[in-house]
């Protein structure tokens, strides 16, 4: 019996160590492999270019537009044949055989 006891207490000295380490080999793990961590850092990179083509993707589509809104603002006269571009294709009365030249 009195070799039990020293095998007791040896585990309930190394059990906060042992427990300190798995904690820390946890977070040293997930700082390497972890959603946030360092393996994915090239993923990140790839959407970071996906979404930096995208953006200008949009913002073309927005400087298309803020000149369509320029052409049709009347403070400074709408453009004439641009209202009539927009009257006739919103109205049917574009022909089949019409050519439409857009306005840059």
């Amino acid at each position: 019996m009195a070799r039990v006891r020293p095998n007791l207490n040896l585990i309930r000295q190394a059990a906060a160590p042992a427990a300190a380490m798995l904690v820390i080999g946890y977070f040293a793990f997930s700082a390497v492999a972890g959603a946030n961590g360092i393996l994915s850092l090239g993923d990140y990179r790839r959407q970071l270019a996906a979404k930096q083509v995208e953006l200008t993707r949009v913002q073309g589509h927005v400087a298309q537009l803020q000149h369509r809104v320029q052409l049709l603002d009347t403070r400074r006269g709408a453009d004439p044949d641009y209202v009539d571009e927009l009257v006739r294709a919103r109205t049917g009365q574009m022909r089949d055989d019409e050519v439409v030249l857009p306005i840059r």
